[in-house]
């Protein structure tokens, strides 16, 4: 299942695991720049396991290959669509607040929680928060705020 609800938000999310060694590779939460930009981009143009083949594309329905360079070759990949209205993440009422930082990563840190509630194979090992572009902005809130919270 893909959606993990926090109330009335509806997270959705990729989990994608280690080809290495899933029990003692770490998880690590992708959040892709933007903002508002589905975490699908960085599965299939940046570190996903799977990559778009460009080369003698001619129109059509794209094949999709093996990359050489995943990150999953040593990571168990979440990559979570956020903020709420990007990707397939979605909230079932109007949003009271105008999403901030601080804000975001809230809603990241009890997504986590229930994450790792679903998945308690994943807690001994250590946990990594990355992304790109825009991602700057917030993957740092997030890391403070699972500091703070001292349980992911």
């Amino acid at each position: 299942m893909p959606y993990c609800d926090a109330e009335e938000i509806q997270l959705f999310y990729y989990f994608i695991k280690s080809e290495r060694n899933p029990q003692k590779d770490p998880p690590l939460l992708w959040i892709s720049g933007g903002p508002l930009c589905s975490s699908l981009t960085a599965l299939l143009f940046e570190n996903g396991p799977l990559t778009i083949k460009m080369d003698g594309y001619h129109g059509g329905i794209p094949s999709l290959v093996s990359s050489t360079y995943s990150w999953t070759k040593v990571a168990n990949i979440i990559y979570l669509d956020q903020p709420v209205g990007s990707g397939f993440s979605y909230s079932t009422t109007p949003l009271v607040d105008i999403p901030s930082y601080t804000g975001e990563a809230k809603r990241i840190h009890e997504f986590l929680q229930k994450w790792l509630d679903k998945h308690p194979d994943s807690f001994p090992n250590p946990f990594y928060v990355s992304g790109n572009s825009y991602s700057g902005k917030v993957v740092p809130a997030i890391v403070q705020e699972i500091s703070e919270g001292n349980y992911i």
